[in-house]
């Protein structure tokens, strides 16, 4: 069976270039367009996308906000289920 939450599916870690900086690195699945996880990063005001990194990079604060976001949508199609 497919997992559902798949196009939510991310990575977090320091950035290796950018001193102070997070990069966010949204799981791809191979069809060419941005999984909803790459969407809510990529619209977030201070995120800018490195080819270097290949990953979003953001401040450890907007990180934690991207994760809060990614959770709300969680919370919602487990709610739109019961």
């Amino acid at each position: 069976m497919a997992d559902l939450n798949a196009d939510l599916n991310y990575h977090i870690k320091p950035a290796r270039y950018a001193k102070g900086m997070m990069a966010v690195t949204p799981a791809r699945d191979g069809s060419g367009w941005k999984t909803l996880a790459a969407l809510l990063i990529s619209e977030m005001p201070g995120v800018r996308w490195s080819n270097r990194e290949h990953a979003y990079i953001c401040t450890p604060s907007r990180a934690a906000k991207f994760e809060a976001a990614v959770r709300k949508v969680l919370e919602r199609r487990t709610e739109g289920r019961q």
